[in-house]
């Protein structure tokens, strides 16, 4: 059984994290707001592509108005990162304007490093948000999107667009990563755990 789910459309003070990678001024992923001088993002974004090709877009929640764009000076994929496994599934990206916090601009916050019992649980509710297509072969929104939906052994079931972040209370548990076919019950989307991830994080942006 396939099931397209749908968003609601959401305005940026709700998703105020949420950004816009674009490739050549295309669209390309969503990413998040980590610091003023980073955004993170999955890795699947960021193979094989150079700084100067990308750029991100900050405090709107429209793909084709409004925000600041903010040129990428470098990034800063995770080594262990592999096209066929799909491990370590995240890339930092260095801006060469630093985000101007406002009331439409703002980081998230993340987890702290990984310990038994202390991360995401299994049936938290969490939000994702981007701007990727509700189904298979389908168009990307121009108006940002978000969904609720619950973890499953720290998965959840959707895909959305790559990039983005998968939120609970405030913190950034997730990365959008990977799924099969939009939606799919059978395939639960995977998203890159950030809290395994934050030695990694600190290290090189220093949050």
């Amino acid at each position: 059984m396939i099931i397209t789910i749908f968003g609601e459309y959401s305005k940026i003070p709700e998703d105020i994290e949420t950004l816009s990678v674009h490739y050549e001024g295309d669209f390309l992923c969503g990413a998040s707001i980590i610091s003023k001088n980073f955004a993170m993002t999955a890795a699947t974004c960021t193979d094989g592509k150079v700084a100067s090709d990308l750029s991100v877009k900050a405090g709107t929640d429209k793909l084709s108005r409004g925000g600041s764009v903010h040129d990428v000076e470098e990034i800063i994929q995770n080594t262990g990162f592999n096209q066929q496994e799909l491990d370590y599934d995240i890339s930092l990206l260095r801006v060469r304007k630093p985000f101007r916090y406002s009331k439409r601009v703002q980081p998230i916050a993340l987890p702290a490093v990984a310990e038994p019992g202390k991360d995401i649980g299994e049936h938290s509710a969490v939000d994702i948000s981007g701007w990727g297509s509700s189904s298979v072969g389908g168009s990307i929104s121009d108006q940002l999107q978000h969904v609720i939906l619950h973890t499953i052994n720290q998965t959840a079931c959707d895909q959305g667009d790559s990039g983005g972040p998968l939120v609970s209370n405030g913190i950034q548990y997730g990365i959008v990563s990977f799924g099969y076919g939009c939606a799919d019950v059978r395939y639960p989307g995977v998203y890159s755990r950030v809290a395994g991830l934050r030695d990694w994080i600190k290290e090189n942006a220093g949050v």
